[in-house]
């Protein structure tokens, strides 16, 4: 059996925390569906992964990423032309991530360094206008360092890390009565975080 280098391992569950975390259909997700509006979207990432921007009633909107099987820099730049979309609205919003779909993770230098670039032109942005984060895990391992990659990135949203469509949902409804910005005053502990990243998986 074919065991990915740990490198590779932190590297996924990283892109998954940072901006890749994308959804699989289920009847859970079926039901969360049909009870929203599309606000932007759906919108092609590639390798059969989507985002859309959905609203549910009464709710804030949340910002749904989809993974396909494969996650490479073509998708990263997919996913990120959305993003800016989404942005531009400059409307409060959640977001679920879900990488269950993906099974080859490209994690390479050109892909981290994309990564870095868009997050230092956007993190104000991102952070004045996201509230919370959702990942939608089943999967033990990916789980373990979905975990271990937030703690070492802290975003400074709150973060859930659930196993179905409604935890994610009950949390998107929960988590955010009062809309904030979440821009920190320095993003030097970032930066930090970062360059330690970025080092050892040159």
């Amino acid at each position: 059996m074919k065991r990915w280098p740990t490198r590779t391992m932190v590297g996924l569950a990283f892109v998954a925390v940072a901006m890749s975390f994308w959804l699989a259909y289920d009847a859970h997700a079926l039901q969360s569906f049909a009870s929203a509006r599309l606000l932007l979207g759906p919108f092609a990432l590639g390798h059969s992964g989507w985002a859309e921007l959905e609203k549910h009633h009464g709710q804030l909107p949340r910002l749904r990423v989809v993974g396909g099987r494969v996650f490479d820099v073509e998708a990263l730049v997919a996913t990120y032309t959305f993003f800016d979309r989404v942005l531009a609205l400059r409307r409060p919003f959640t977001v679920i991530w879900d990488p269950r779909s993906i099974v080859f993770p490209h994690v390479s230098s050109r892909l981290l360094r994309e990564i870095r670039r868009w997050v230092d032109t956007n993190a104000v942005k991102w952070d004045t206008n996201v509230q919370a984060h959702a990942l939608l895990l089943t999967n033990p391992i990916a789980r373990s360092f979905a975990q271990l990659v937030v703690r070492l990135f802290a975003p400074p949203q709150p973060v859930r890390i659930v196993t179905n469509e409604e935890e994610a949902l009950a949390f998107h409804k929960t988590c955010c009565q009062q809309p904030r910005s979440w821009v920190k005053t320095s993003y030097a502990d970032r930066d930090q975080r970062f360059s330690m990243f970025w080092s050892r998986s040159a």
